[in-house]
């Protein structure tokens, strides 16, 4: 059973230092299954904050972008390995299917979803990236409405 902090749970920043303080391993399915969970709930999370003052700066705008960018390109690296994994894991005969069907066949399946997938992440880093250039100027005015 995972520890709990009686503090309560850590804010987004200390997870994401967490986490990269694990990239060295142990690694298991269970972990790599949790923190695919984890960059779920993390899109969830700002789905949540952003329209409830979790961002209230343009900085922010440009921050999100930035990271959300830099997320799209890591992806297809992922995916490329974990269809990798399926087609050896398949040809290795250590994969089989509920309905009887070849694995090898689902996996070349998997891995060309994965390849359409991957190519949609690379797009969409391109844009993001644009998204964060184009905010990187921007800045709160004054209340005036004069540029600070």
């Amino acid at each position: 059973m995972p520890e709990t902090d009686p503090a309560g749970p850590l804010p987004p920043a200390l997870l994401g230092e967490q986490l990269a303080a694990l990239l060295g391993g142990p690694y298991s399915d269970a972990d790599s299954a949790g923190a695919a969970g984890l960059a779920a709930e993390c899109l969830r999370y700002l789905n949540h904050a952003a329209p409830r003052d979790g961002v209230t700066e343009p900085a922010t705008v440009c921050a999100v972008a930035s990271e959300l960018s830099l997320m799209a390109y890591r992806l297809p690296q992922l995916l490329m390995a974990l269809g990798e994994w399926l087609t050896a894991g398949a040809a290795a005969g250590r994969v089989a299917d509920d309905h009887g069907r070849p694995p090898a066949e689902l996996a070349a399946k998997v891995r060309g979803a994965f390849g359409d997938a991957a190519a949609y992440a690379g797009r969409l880093g391109v844009t993001l990236s644009l998204a964060h250039n184009l905010s990187a100027t921007l800045h709160a005015s004054d209340p005036d409405g004069a540029a600070a």
